[in-house]
């Protein structure tokens, strides 16, 4: 049974996930050794836990616990792991291109780096739920290109869901121009961080330099990475690929597709608080009329043990 194992994002209520993993040695572990580097994450208040500073950490120990549960209870690894954004670096970290403390300082890094150039350079992000990228790409340039804005598409989510970044003033004039093609929604997201936007230059060549004086490993048992929708078995070229990954937009309609299509993979699952990704998944196969993907969400101890009783059924 090939599937895939995909690494949300940071856009994610965080709620804390330690109780109700508690009966896997596997989780427990994953939260002992984060807690050297995120000391009393989960005990901070609902509107700490909204910084990007602790929203990464948050999301990313979570995912990494549900995975980690599934390999004790001796569940097969998966073929292929992908990951949303910031998911991609934490499925580095499952696969040990990024082991241990390598990993959990490469993700502290990247949750500091990302929360002061937010502080210096705040922004704003919204979706467009009900329009074509087409559409979207055409008045971010007009924006952009003619006005001299920074706004642009961030995340190609799935066919009719797409993110924009950038100014928080040009965010909301896109957003209001984008209303005479009458989407069916527009919703602000819960951040000040204008991720994949030319406005984050900074923290990302910041985290370049990070990423530069890691050793990339080769995945573990051989698993397959996929980095911008590339299918990758090897460290150093991991390593190249995400330089620049939180300037670049996140394609992840292509990912998809290209792991349906070219890995021939219909089984995914999703790891950690990713039930927004089962929906993007889900609409985006029903977009191009395929059938039988099977999507699945593991967030707590009763799921995983659902699940280990009868696997994508």
């Amino acid at each position: 049974m090939k599937y895939a194992m995909i690494f949300p994002g940071q856009a994610t209520e965080i709620v804390d996930p330690r109780e109700g993993l508690s009966n896997f040695s596997g989780a427990k572990s994953v939260f002992g050794f984060g807690d050297r580097f995120f000391q009393g994450l989960y005990e901070k208040s609902p509107e700490e836990l909204t910084f990007t500073l602790n929203q990464q950490p948050g999301v990313a120990l979570h995912s990494l616990a549900v995975a980690n549960a599934l390999n004790t209870e001796g569940f097969q690894l998966p073929d292929f792991v992908s990951g949303h954004s910031l998911g991609t670096v934490v499925s580095l970290i499952y696969t040990r291109v990024l082991p241990d403390e390598i990993g959990m300082k490469t993700l502290s890094s990247r949750a500091q780096i990302t929360q002061k150039w937010a502080d210096k350079k705040p922004g704003k992000m919204a979706a467009i739920l009900g329009l074509s990228y087409e559409e979207i790409s055409w008045v971010c340039q007009k924006f952009s290109l003619l006005q001299g804005k920074i706004v642009v598409i961030a995340n190609y989510n799935e066919p009719r869901q797409i993110v924009i970044s950038g100014q928080a003033k040009a965010v909301d004039e896109v957003s209001d121009y984008l209303k005479k093609y009458q989407p069916k929604k527009i919703i602000p997201l819960p951040t000040k961080v204008a991720f994949h936007s030319p406005l984050i230059r900074e923290a990302s060549e910041e985290f370049d330099h990070v990423l530069s004086e890691q050793n990339f490993l080769d995945p573990m048992n051989k698993i397959a990475v996929v980095v911008d929708n590339k299918i990758i078995y090897h460290g150093p070229k991991i390593k190249g690929y995400m330089q620049g990954h939180m300037l670049r937009p996140v394609m992840w309609t292509y990912a998809i597709m290209n792991i349906i299509n070219k890995l021939r993979i219909r089984n995914f699952l999703i790891v950690g608080p990713g039930q927004k990704m089962v929906k993007m998944i889900q609409r985006t196969v029903k977009f191009h009329k395929i059938e039988g993907v099977k999507v699945i969400c593991l967030s707590t101890g009763e799921e995983i043990e659902k699940f280990l009783q009868s696997p994508f059924a």
